[in-house]
């Protein structure tokens, strides 16, 4: 499959895979109702030039915001606008936020622009 691999592991293990590979946890905050949240799946996170960069620098988690451990967490990352999409560290910092809607070009430059930080 192309584009961006979600891990299927919840926000903690997540961040332990982050720390053992020393990489960031990218977080899509979504809701199902959230119209740019589709239009980000089929048309950002399908583009395999997206999935190859996020495969390499990010753990790429996809959260409901209205489910699950994802009420919490839009409690703890204070996310009121969907999509939100965070870069967390491993100590689970927000190194970058980022609402709304992108292009895979922008959200490719954000991504490179999170990992110069």
């Amino acid at each position: 499959r192309e584009g961006v691999q979600f891990q299927d592991l919840i926000y903690e293990e997540a961040l332990k895979k982050a720390g053992k590979e020393r990489k960031m946890v990218f977080m899509d905050c979504y809701t199902v109702w959230c119209g740019p949240c589709k239009m980000m799946n089929e048309r950002v996170f399908t583009q395999k030039v997206v999935g190859d960069y996020f495969k390499k620098h990010f753990i790429p988690l996809k959260v409901d915001m209205e489910k699950g451990e994802g009420k919490e967490l839009a409690k703890k990352y204070q996310v009121r606008a969907f999509p939100t999409l965070l870069f967390i560290d491993k100590n689970g910092n927000v190194v970058e936020r980022t609402m709304g809607a992108k292009s895979p070009q922008v959200l490719l430059e954000i991504a490179q622009e999170v990992l110069k930080k």
